[in-house]
């Protein structure tokens, strides 16, 4: 088991173009209505300025324990890119069992959504500052549900919020990522796919 923490993480290239600018200024925006803050932690490379303040927090970059440790402890990944090919980071976050918050105008990461039943995705800002105070609002304790052998469930509170963000990050949410990406991205179903393309 263990505790997820009141963070966002964002993990890849910090800039404009990956929608960096604005996620954090939605944080911003966020902290100045609420008493109790979120925090933004972003790892990668940092191609823009960063506002001085507590909340928005850089990391340099982390190694791939550094990563683990972040997406078991982190109380989401965002990713606001309007632009992916793939994302592999949000499969390592679905892997994780970490919830993941995604711009639902992003194509690839919708399909990522729709196709595991993984996630929530914002389209306005309204819908972006909901997502935040829902997963501000969730309860501390998350333990590894969906992993073989793991019983363990997690409770969310929902009042005053809407149940669509409870079913999104949801125990069976979590579980349903999980199994999306080790049915259709682990290295024996990426290597079976290889090989079948290269004998057709």
């Amino acid at each position: 088991d263990h505790q997820r923490q009141r963070f966002l993480l964002y993990l890849g290239r910090i800039d404009a173009g990956k929608g960096c600018s604005d996620l954090i200024q939605a944080v911003l925006d966020y902290n100045r209505r609420h008493k109790q803050p979120l925090e933004l932690r972003l790892a990668g490379s940092l191609q823009l300025k960063l506002p001085r303040d507590p909340a928005i927090q850089y990391l340099g970059y982390v190694s791939e324990t550094q990563k683990q440790a972040l997406l078991r402890t982190a109380r989401a990944l965002v990713m606001p890119s309007l632009y992916e090919s793939l994302s592999l980071v949000t499969l390592e976050a679905m892997a994780s069992l970490c919830p993941v918050l995604v711009n639902g105008r992003n194509p690839v990461l919708m399909e990522h959504l729709q196709n595991s039943g993984c996630g929530a995705a914002w389209h306005t800002d309204e819908e972006l500052m909901q997502a935040f105070a829902y997963l501000q609002k969730m309860d501390d304790s998350v333990c590894d549900t969906g992993r073989p052998g793991s019983d363990s469930q997690l409770q969310y509170p929902v009042a005053g919020l809407d149940r669509s963000l409870q079913q999104s990050f949801s125990p069976a949410s979590l579980q349903a990522g999980y199994k999306y990406v080790a049915h259709n991205f682990s290295l024996e179903v990426v290597q079976r796919k290889l090989i079948g393309l290269m004998e057709s």
